[in-house]
Parts: C-alpha cells; structure tokens; sequence
C-alpha cells in the first residue's frame, strides 16, 4: 500500500514532489513522499478523506483489529424483533430426521452463529446453541438481529415430545419449550 501512496502522490502532485525538500544541513535533501501527506491533506482535504473512506469501505463489515471472536451460549432473547428463536414443526414421524430453526440474536457484524449442542433422551431433546462473539474494540456496530441455523433431531418413540432451547436472555438464562407429536 506504501508503494501505492507514493505513486498517487507523483502522479497528483508532481510539483509538490519537486519543491518540498528539507532545508537542514544534516539532511540529505533526498524527497521523500510521506512527508507530503500532511501537506497533501492541508491542500486537498476532500481527496485525501475521499481515498480513506474508500480504503475503510473496502474492507470486510466484520472487525479486525485490536479484539478476538470468543464462543458463548447464544442470545435466544429476540428483544422485540419477528423472528422466533425456535421454530418447529407440528408433527413429525417416529425415528425419522427432521429439522428444526434455532435463532440467536445480536449486534450485526459482531456475532457468527457456531455449533449447537443436542442431546436426546427419550421424548425430550435439549438444544444449546452457541455464537462465536466479538469482544474488544473496534465495537461493534448498532443493530440487533436473528442468526437462525438448522438443527437436526430424531425422536425413536411415537407420543408427544418436548423440545427446550436453552440460552441467554437480557438479565437471565433462558429456557423455550415446544411440544410435538411424534407419529408412528
């Protein structure tokens, strides 16, 4: 990118690369471009805020620098918004796979929905499901929405079954229940 900014400064400002030199007895007099940002930015600040915007906005939505992405228990609290952190269907066929939506919720860019933990025993399946979550700075952007993911599940015994979503809530853990029949 140093290489760029020199070649820019060059191409653009040909005359400020001629005349600003060093008047010091110790220097060499050699031009270097680097030192023309500050002048280049004095004289031309709408280029020089226009080629930053542009650098910044090529880059990903997701934050890079100076934080770490961590693996938490989901937010199953949807804080208002349509979407519902578990969704299941209504019947579902005895020792047969079938799917259900599990949704955690966060900030936009600062959550990637990970694995989710099942276990099954008889007519109750538990489901935990985790996010991998930005902590640190830069922060994460103002939003809140659903992360939603498939989980497979199978009940072996015809009957009703439950199925319990656990996870985080605003000021506590969570724990959503469906009910389902399972078919022979």
């Amino acid at each position: 990118m140093r290489l760029d900014r020199r070649l820019f400064l060059r191409k653009a400002m040909p005359e400020m690369v001629k005349t600003v030199q060093s008047k010091s007895r110790l220097d060499s007099g050699t031009v270097f471009p680097e030192a023309l940002y500050m002048r280049a930015f004095r004289q031309f600040p709408g280029v020089v805020l226009a080629l930053g915007a542009a650098a910044a906005c090529g880059q990903g939505s997701a934050p890079v620098n100076g934080g770490s992405w961590s693996r938490a228990v989901g937010f199953i609290d949807s804080g208002g918004i349509a979407t519902t952190p578990l969704a299941v269907p209504d019947t579902v066929k005895a020792r047969s796979p079938f799917a259900v939506t599990v949704s955690t919720f966060g900030s936009t860019g600062c959550i990637r929905p990970d694995r989710s933990q099942v276990q099954v025993a008889g007519s109750v399946a538990d489901i935990t499901p985790y996010d991998s979550v930005w902590s640190n700075t830069p922060p994460c952007p103002p939003g809140w929405q659903g992360y939603p993911r498939a989980v497979e599940l199978r009940f072996d015994s015809a009957g009703v079954a439950r199925i319990q979503l656990h996870g985080r809530g605003f000021d506590r853990d969570l724990t959503l229940q469906r009910t389902i029949t399972v078919r022979p």
